[in-house]
């Protein structure tokens, strides 16, 4: 069985470590566009022939490229959404709250209705009853 979270847990990791994750994520996208016409221009020797490993290269650094830029949207869309199940569960553990606290109150209501009803319909017997007139000492 795996492990369990409190909504606690939950909200704080999507309002610590995905933030901050994203963030690196941020500074690698930046270096990655930075570093763009460097790695592109690796392979262009000006001849009107492209390197067969050159193309291969940049279809590949465009997919890391949006790899980069992708990610922290992603991580900060988890962060938002862990922080959402995590209000979301607290909220519905104060509902539960609410209405077990009703059940209670009702069960109470109910309760007093069934007794006086079932008194009314099965009196206790007066005969079997001992009265304190009928005590002697």
């Amino acid at each position: 069985m795996g492990r369990t979270y409190t909504p606690e847990e939950i909200r704080n990791i999507g309002e610590g470590p995905l933030p901050s994750i994203a963030e690196s994520y941020d500074e690698l996208a930046s270096m990655v566009n930075a570093a763009r016409v460097s790695a592109i221009n690796m392979f262009d020797d000006g001849l009107p022939v492209k390197h067969e490993v050159g193309v291969i290269f940049v279809s590949l650094w465009e997919k890391f490229e949006t790899a980069a830029r992708e990610q922290p949207v992603g991580l900060r869309a988890m962060g938002k959404t862990f922080v959402e199940v995590a209000d979301r569960y607290d909220e519905d553990e104060q509902d539960i709250a609410l209405n077990l606290e009703k059940e209670l109150e009702n069960i109470e209501e109910v309760t007093e209705d069934n007794r006086e009803e079932v008194m009314s319909e099965n009196p206790p017997e007066e005969k079997n009853r001992v009265m304190p007139s009928d005590m002697r000492l």
